[in-house]
C-alpha cells in the first residue's frame, strides 16, 4: 500500500510521541478504551463556554447537548484577538463595549453558514437535534450576559432550535464563574468574579445541566464511586501542530463504566481561563486537579454511568502580548486563533482545529 508522505509523517510523529510515553517513567498513561455512547455532550466555563459552543458546531453530528456557561456564541473573535478581549470578554475595560445579543447572533450564524458551506464543520441542521443549556450573571463583568443571550439567539432564532430544547438559567447577582453546590472550599462569594471562579451561588449548574442533557436518566452518588484519573495528551495532540495543549489531563471514570459491556455516555467539560492544570492558584501553586474535583461534575456522573473528560490546556506567555500567535498565559482554551499564525481566518473554530482534533482523539479514545 502507498502511504502519501504526510499521512506517513503524521504516523512516524505519532509513533514518537507512544515511543516517548512508554519510555517516560513520569508520564500518565493513555485514556482507557471504555466503549462510551458514540453521540457525546460537552459544556464548559468562559474560554471553556466557548470552546463547548464552538465544538458543538463544529461537530454537530455527534454532539447531542451543549452547556455554555458565562460563554457566547459560534466565532463570536471574528480571528481578531482585540475582539476577543474587548466584545467577547473584557479584559480592558476603559476599550470594552456590550454587544447587542441578535447582532452578535446574526453574525454568529452567517460565519457558521459560510463555515458549513465549505464543509469545514457538520452540517447546520444537525443542531435543531441538540439540547442547550446556559448560565448567565448579571453582575458578570468578563463575559456579559448579552454574549450568553447570543449562544440563545443563535440556536433559537437563527438555526430554529425549538425552544423546549433549550434552558437558560439567570441569576442577576452572579459574576464570573461556575456556580457549585455543596459549596467547595475556597469557592467565592456568587457576587464575585475571581478566582477560583467557583462560586457560592444557589445553583448546582453541573447537576442542572447534566440533568437537562440527559434528560431524567440521571442521579447523584458519593464521587468515591469512581476515580478521577491522569492521562497522557501528547498521542492525541500528535501530528497536529500548536495545539496549546498540556502533557496531562483528567478523566473521571465511574466504578460501573470499567465492567465489561457496560454501556457508559461521554461528557466534555472545557475549564475557563486560570483553571488549567498548569495555571498558578493563589498560593504560589499550580492548579493542578481542583477544577477537575471541585466543579461539581463527578458525583452526578458517578450515579449517572457518565464518564467525564477534562483536557488541560498549557498556559503560556510569549512576552509579546502583540502578537496572538502561541501567546495564552491565562491558559484559556483558543476561541480567537492563538494557535495559528494567521488568526483571521478562524481555523480555531473548524473541524480542522488542532485544539478541537486533539479532543476528538480523545474522545475517540474512550469509545474504543
Amino acid at each position: 500500500m502507498n502511504v502519501p508522505p504526510a499521512t506517513r509523517s503524521s504516523w512516524i510523529l505519532r509513533f514518537a510521541v507512544l515511543l516517548l510515553w512508554c519510555c517516560s517513567s513520569n508520564a500518565a498513561p493513555p485514556l482507557p478504551s471504555l466503549g462510551v455512547d458514540a453521540k457525546v455532550t460537552v459544556s464548559g466555563l468562559s474560554s471553556g463556554g466557548y470552546m463547548a459552543a464552538q465544538f458543538a458546531v463544529a461537530f454537530s453530528a455527534s454532539v447531542q447537548g451543549v452547556g455554555v456557561l458565562a460563554g457566547g456564541p459560534y466565532d463570536c473573535a471574528l480571528g481578531d484577538p482585540q475582539q476577543a478581549t474587548t466584545r467577547c470578554s473584557c479584559v480592558f475595560p476603559p476599550w470594552c463595549s456590550t454587544p447587542t445579543p441578535s447582532v452578535l447572533a446574526f453574525q454568529s450564524a452567517n460565519r457558521a453558514r459560510g463555515k458549513a458551506a465549505v464543509e469545514q464543520i457538520d452540517p447546520l441542521k444537525n443542531l435543531k437535534a441538540q439540547r442547550v443549556w446556559l448560565f448567565s450573571g448579571g453582575n458578570d463583568k468578563t463575559v456579559p450576559a448579552a454574549n450568553v443571550k447570543a449562544v440563545e439567539l443563535f440556536y433559537v432564532a437563527q438555526m430554529k432550535l425549538p425552544r423546549s430544547k433549550l434552558r437558560h438559567r439567570r441569576i442577576a447577582g452572579a459574576g464570573h464563574g461556575l456556580p457549585v453546590l455543596p459549596k467547595p472550599a475556597g469557592a467565592v462569594a456568587c457576587t464575585e468574579s475571581a478566582y477560583p471562579f467557583l462560586t457560592d451561588c444557589p445553583l448546582d449548574a453541573a447537576g442542572e445541566l447534566l440533568k437537562w442533557l440527559y434528560p431524567r436518566s440521571v442521579a447523584s452518588a458519593p464521587t468515591d464511586a469512581g476515580q478521577l484519573l491522569e492521562f497522557d495528551q501528547r498521542m492525541y495532540a500528535a501530528g497536529l501542530g500548536d495545539t496549546g495543549l498540556g502533557d496531562t489531563g483528567y478523566v473521571y471514570v465511574p466504578n460501573a463504566c470499567t465492567a465489561a459491556g457496560a454501556a457508559c455516555r461521554l461528557h466534555v467539560v472545557f475549564h475557563g481561563c486560570r483553571q488549567a492544570r498548569e495555571s498558578d492558584d493563589e498560593q504560589g501553586g499550580t492548579v493542578g486537579d481542583r477544577f477537575a474535583r471541585e466543579a461539581g461534575y463527578n458525583r452526578w456522573a458517578a450515579g449517572s454511568r457518565i464518564v467525564v473528560l477534562y483536557p488541560q490546556v498549557q498556559p503560556t506567555d510569549t512576552g509579546n502580548p502583540l502578537v496572538a500567535y502561541q501567546n495564552n498565559p491565562r491558559g484559556c482554551w483558543d476561541f480567537w486563533g492563538y494557535t495559528q499564525p494567521v488568526a483571521f481566518i478562524s481555523r480555531q473554530v473548524t473541524n480542522m482545529a488542532p485544539q478541537m482534533l486533539a479532543v476528538r482523539a480523545m474522545v475517540a479514545a474512550l469509545q474504543r
